[in-house]
């Protein structure tokens, strides 16, 4: 399930809690009614589900606030000096190349199951958009050995590469969560960023609001 339907439903899950905590509150709260055992054991499951919405909701806040910020805070900015090596012939390159062009830039690796499979969707952006001026540009932080294997069993038609794990490019990012996708206009400047699987509809969506 993509990291953001995550959200979506700790978010639901929290409102609702903390809905049917307001309404048993005003339905045990009626003046002249007595309180019995009954009356103590439903307000008893009304705090657990309070706790339980709002537990819900303050592990959103802090999960998504986390997970979400770095991401912000690179759209509008240039990704320019995001650099990488090729996984063909290992010579080194930079997203400045790719001015005029939009790059979706796809950090992936080939032991995360989400993101093989979304693979077929990112040539499919590839083949469709590919004459318009999209790059789909899929970088991995695993050695390059591992990523020339794989490649040899499961040949891939975008754009390969990889960059160390220390390296200052993957801190640009700034997100660990895989798979993840930038949207970089012609300028270098990153536009959109998607965390999670994303498909070719969606991909494109994002991509012609800058095309």
């Amino acid at each position: 399930m993509p990291v953001q339907w995550l959200y979506i439903l700790e978010a639901l899950f929290g409102v609702i809690g903390i809905l049917a905590a307001l309404m048993l509150t005003r339905r045990f709260q009626r003046r002249g009614r007595p309180v019995g055992v009954v009356d103590w054991i439903a307000r008893i499951a009304m705090g657990g589900v309070s706790l339980v919405g709002l537990a819900a909701l303050a592990f959103l806040v802090f999960v998504a606030h986390r997970a979400f910020r770095p991401g912000i805070a690179q759209t509008g900015h240039s990704l320019a000096a995001f650099r990488f090596q090729s996984v063909k012939d290992d010579s080194w390159h930079s997203l400045s190349e790719y001015r005029g062009k939009i790059v979706l830039l796809n950090l992936w690796a080939t032991w995360c199951g989400p993101c093989r499979g979304e693979v077929p969707d990112l040539e499919r952006v590839q083949q469709d958009l590919g004459p318009k001026g999209v790059v789909v540009l899929m970088v991995s932080n695993q050695e390059p050995k591992l990523i020339r294997e794989y490649l040899d069993k499961h040949p891939v038609r975008t754009e390969q590469g990889y960059v160390s794990e220390d390296s200052e490019s993957l801190h640009l990012t700034g997100i660990k969560v895989l798979p993840l996708t930038f949207v970089v206009d012609r300028q270098g400047v990153a536009r959109q960023f998607l965390i999670g699987v994303g498909n070719s509809k969606r991909f494109a969506d994002l991509i012609r609001k800058y095309e």
